[in-house]
């Protein structure tokens, strides 16, 4: 992983991942420049488009962020960490994944 700074938090949760993603849509498309009232604009499909695709392009390119972290499945994954946190072995967690595969 990448070298990180004193201010980098290395315990984001998915929930606060997300809620900065959408903060960060909201801020660049839905605010006045103060960012203290709504913009009273109707946006194109292209306009709300090219926002997504910056806000997505800038998230997925943080430099704390390892990229291959995005390619990781997401749900099996936690489900492996929760299950492991919970106190089940790595032979009782294989033994569900192999299940869900028959």
């Amino acid at each position: 992983m990448k070298n990180k700074t004193n201010t980098q938090k290395d315990d984001t949760t998915l929930r606060e991942f997300l809620a900065i993603f959408v903060a960060d849509i909201d801020i660049f498309l839905l605010q006045d420049e103060s960012q203290t009232k709504d913009n009273d604009k109707i946006y194109t499909k292209e306009e709300i488009r090219e926002q997504l695709h910056r806000t997505m392009d800038k998230f997925v390119n943080l430099p704390m962020i390892n990229s291959q972290l995005f390619d990781v499945p997401l749900f099996s994954t936690l489900s492996h960490k929760f299950l492991k946190n919970a106190g089940f072995s790595e032979k009782e967690i294989k033994d569900v994944e192999n299940q869900k595969t028959l």
